[in-house]
């Protein structure tokens, strides 16, 4: 009997580790993000993700004549400080800022769970949101949540790298991600190709507004 007890321990240990070894192994990078409204996140939702302390980013996103500067900055206590500017014919103008605030952080067999606040003063539209998110294999990442006024919302991101001669042939650019998300309203589609120096481009369709979106951005 206890040989047999010791075998089933192996063959249970076998199986806990399997999955955990799978999964680990083909997490794609979570690499940060800003998107239009300064929140690390997709189109028009954002993540559960809150990077290490003062890592920062930055973007300029455009879209059918109007411009839009955004960023965030990672605070000690597993925060996100965004914020985004208008651009008129005097600069910028009309700026929010959101606050996001990591509860959890994703694990191999757990995701991230973040709670956060957009336009904290009211300019525009406050809205309260929990989102999840979790890195799963073959490049895709799930995004889930809620926002006051919203209601539910959902994001998938399909990361593909490139090989061989497609990666002689774009050197800057090892991996792009397509986007497909749900905003509460609506559907919108991108793809963003990131360089390992942390530049991005984005190309977006923005169902909410009917709108063609291109950005680009720098993490820091």
């Amino acid at each position: 009997m206890a040989a047999n007890d010791g075998g089933r321990c192996i063959k249970n240990k076998i199986i806990i580790l399997l999955p955990l070894l799978f999964f680990g192994g083909l997490l794609p990078p979570a690499g940060a993000s800003v998107n239009y409204k300064g929140i690390d996140g997709l189109i028009n939702i954002p993540s559960a993700y809150v990077r290490s302390s003062w890592k920062t980013g930055v973007g300029y996103f455009y879209a059918n004549g109007g411009g839009v500067v955004a960023g965030n900055v990672n605070l000690p206590g597993d925060m996100e400080l965004a914020c985004k500017y208008k651009l008129d014919g005097c600069g910028l103008a009309d700026g929010s800022y959101s606050l996001k605030i990591a509860l959890l952080q994703e694990k191999i067999l757990a995701p991230a769970l973040a709670v956060g606040v957009e336009d904290l003063t009211g300019e525009e539209r406050r809205a309260w949101y929990l989102a999840v998110s979790k890195q799963g294999p073959w490049g895709f990442r799930l995004h889930l949540g809620a926002k006051s006024a919203a209601g539910l919302f959902y994001g998938l991101e399909k990361q593909f790298k490139l090989k061989g001669d497609l990666r002689k042939m774009f050197p800057f650019i090892p991996l792009f991600t397509l986007m497909l998300e749900y905003d509460g309203h609506s559907f919108n589609y991108g793809v963003y190709a990131r360089n390992s120096r942390g530049m991005r481009v984005d190309f977006a369709w923005r169902g909410f507004d009917n709108r063609f979106m291109v950005g680009v951005q720098k993490e820091f």
